[in-house]
């Protein structure tokens, strides 16, 4: 589910599968919305008797009609995030006839209309002066025979930031930020356990030239276990929190600070919920919940989770520094 639209009036569901978890994949478009903004949508029901228009409870889903759905495969375990406007959604990869993906797309919420990006990557498929350091070649001149020394420039990767896509993977991390559309982890193979292994990468997309980047200072993450398949994810501020999943089903919580290309781990106190795939990770207001998931003999799980981060004084330092996080179990009341 993606928090998109206006104000991030809209929360949106993309595709899925409807069968035994690996088949039925769909490629529909669902929001959840207040009543007074579902009017508005294209396909949207009448609201039913009793419920004035300007309501703010209950609220309603509503099927989206799109345009250039026939673009789109259908899949699920799929990424998606939603630009820093909430106008456009981003969805990536994920497992489409039980195979894993690696393509983008994208939905403009303004239109409703789905389009293919058309990305590019590669080494050294766009190449300019930046990616070029100046060296000091020294060479042996056979006509004079003295030693002439030379400066030019020689392309090194670690000045080269434009990186091959992502390798097709489902149960990845999307978010975007300061325009780049960040993708972590995932897993491959064609289901949950019983094929493939885990990614713990970084790669992100330039949403302004569509290249792929593999970010200068980035490392791959030290804490693997975190972000393989199917783990949950929310960006809090720059640092992208990640939370148990992979083939091992952890429970172990980390960061990536997108500004500052660092990773961590907090001193986690208090019970840990059980290792899991397929949960989510969600930011309200200045807390942090955990929901549900899946894990073998457990099927799917119902639990919810907060997980409370101690302040420190200097907020910029708040999760390394104040070092410790608590999980709460949260009590909902249904009325």
């Amino acid at each position: 589910m993606v928090t998109c639209g206006p104000n991030g009036i809209y929360a949106l569901v993309f595709g899925g599968m409807t069968d035994s978890g690996y088949f039925g994949e769909t490629n529909t478009v669902t929001v959840l919305t207040q009543p007074r903004h579902a009017e508005q949508l294209p396909g949207a029901p009448d609201l039913p008797a009793g419920i004035p228009s300007d309501a703010t409870e209950p609220l309603v889903w509503v099927p989206i009609t799109t345009q250039g759905l026939a673009a789109v495969a259908d899949r699920g375990y799929h990424a998606a995030a939603a630009s820093e406007d909430g106008m456009q959604v981003y969805i990536f990869g994920g497992i489409s006839r039980r195979q894993s993906r690696n393509d983008v797309a994208v939905l403009d919420v303004a239109t409703w209309t789905w389009r293919v990006v058309e990305t590019t990557g590669g080494v050294w498929s766009c190449v300019n002066l930046t990616m070029f350091v100046p060296c000091c070649l020294t060479l042996f001149d056979t006509n004079t025979h003295c030693i002439v020394s030379q400066s030019i420039c020689f392309p090194t990767p670690l000045q080269n930031n434009i990186g091959d896509p992502p390798a097709p993977r489902f149960g990845a991390s999307a978010a975007v930020y300061n325009h780049h559309l960040w993708i972590v982890g995932g897993g491959w193979g064609y289901d949950l356990l019983r094929s493939g292994g885990d990614h713990d990468d970084v790669h992100c997309l330039n949403l302004t030239t569509n290249q792929w980047q593999r970010p200068k200072g980035y490392r791959d993450c030290p804490y693997s276990s975190s972000v393989g398949r199917c783990h949950a994810a929310a960006l809090v501020g720059s640092k992208l929190v990640f939370f148990g999943g992979g083939l091992e089903m952890s429970n172990d919580l980390c960061w990536l600070d997108l500004e500052t290309a660092q990773w961590g781990a907090p001193n986690v106190v208090g019970p840990r919920p059980q290792g899991r795939l397929s949960a989510s990770l969600t930011v309200l207001g200045d807390r942090v919940f955990m929901f549900g998931g899946w894990m073998p003999g457990c099927h799917e799980l119902g639990d919810l989770h907060e997980v409370c981060c101690f302040e420190s004084h200097d907020a910029a330092l708040e999760w390394e520094h104040a070092g410790s996080h608590k999980w709460y179990v949260v009590v909902v009341v249904v009325l």
